[in-house]
């Protein structure tokens, strides 16, 4: 009889299907909202998300801020147990943007940005011409140091080489 019951006990969690699978790879906003993926891409963000029951969130454009302009929102129907996936049209600003999320439960915020290109890969914008100015000066102001420095060490040394052993 035990051996049945375990079997029992067993099956049915075997057979449950659980949100653990749905959300293992999701950032929770609140108890039952979660936030699997967002991108922004020409000047859409999309956005996934997974509830565990039936809800609304609102989206608010974060970087309508940066121009100055009236903060536009949508209200979004999620669906229990099912990831959505939303479309919401944002404001951009040197290839960065935002998403405010709204709950029942209370307000979030999801940076966005575009793909910036592999020599810049944490600043937005395309590389510029103050960019490698900034970049020889930082060198050439570096080898002075480092040429003064060894000047001043080999002229203390009073001519002569140094022994070292």
């Amino acid at each position: 009889m035990k051996r049945i019951f375990l079997i029992a006990v067993v099956l049915s969690f075997l057979l449950v299907p659980t949100a653990t699978a749905q959300t293992e790879d999701c950032r929770s906003l609140d108890g039952s909202v979660y936030l699997c993926d967002s991108q922004l891409e020409d000047g859409t963000a999309i956005i996934e998300f997974y509830s565990e029951e039936n809800t609304t969130v609102t989206l608010g454009d974060a970087g309508v801020f940066l121009a100055g302009g009236e903060v536009t929102t949508q209200d979004f129907v999620l669906n229990a147990d099912r990831r959505e996936t939303v479309h919401f049209d944002v404001t951009v600003s040197g290839g960065n943007s935002g998403v405010a999320i709204e709950t029942d439960e209370g307000q979030f915020g999801e940076p966005l940005s575009t793909d910036t290109g592999p020599w810049y890969p944490s600043l937005p914008g395309e590389p510029s011409t103050m960019d490698w100015v900034v970049a020889s000066i930082t060198v050439l102001g570096t080898t002075t140091v480092i040429i003064g420095v060894l000047t001043w060490w080999f002229r203390s040394a009073k001519g002569g080489a140094i022994d070292v052993f």
